[in-house]
């Protein structure tokens, strides 16, 4: 296992998710935090319990809270430039489809996180690890290090590059859904009522 200036023990695979995402941290210590599972860092403390206020400390939660609002902001972004007719409800529905659980989730698959992820021996016994709202709270975490190691430019980046797929595969759904209306599969569904109005 190599080490970062500060000293902090990096995960022997950091390089390799580095080349995946596009992006080399100037501090790697915030990657080994965006991908230290809240189990793990409970065990490295020891397995003494926390006050609420340090609870969590050391895992990737808080890098998680940043990474939701850095990636909440760069989809809005992207979102405005793509749907320039678009009106809120619209653009709302597209930003709930591509920041949700799944899609976090299925992006998190293609970077292969989870193999990336220190979580509690325990834990990773049962293959928490690998489960849809770690790889997805993972995700958002390195996103919020990337931001704060690197700024909005290399976060963007990344974003665009990992949810191009999810974005262009959105200029279908509003045609399918009134398709599936007019063929009666959603009728009496509020889609069917949307759609036809």
């Amino acid at each position: 296992m190599s080490r970062d200036r500060a000293g902090v023990d990096l995960h022997p695979a950091a390089e390799a998710l580095q080349q995946r995402l596009g992006y080399r941290f100037v501090k790697p210590a915030l990657l080994h935090e965006a991908l230290t599972h809240r189990s793990a860092a409970y065990q490295n403390a020891g397995g003494r319990r926390r006050s609420q206020k340090t609870k969590g400390a050391g895992s990737n939660e808080r890098l998680e809270f940043m990474g939701d609002r850095v990636l909440g902001l760069l989809m809005a972004e992207w979102l405005l430039e793509r749907y320039p007719d678009e009106q809120e409800g619209a653009l709302g529905s597209r930003l709930a489809h591509l920041v949700s659980r799944n899609t976090l989730a299925e992006i998190a698959d293609r970077f292969e996180l989870a193999g990336y992820l220190t979580v509690a021996a325990h834990e990773a016994r049962v293959g928490v690890q690998a489960t849809a709202s770690v790889v997805a709270d993972a995700l958002e975490a390195v996103l919020g290090a990337v931001f704060l190691d690197g700024g909005l430019d290399p976060a963007r980046k990344i974003v665009r590059q990992a949810w191009k797929p999810m974005l262009d595969a959105q200029a279908r759904p509003r045609r399918t859904l009134k398709l599936r209306c007019r063929n009666g599969f959603w009728r009496g569904g509020r889609f069917c009522r949307f759609m036809k109005q």
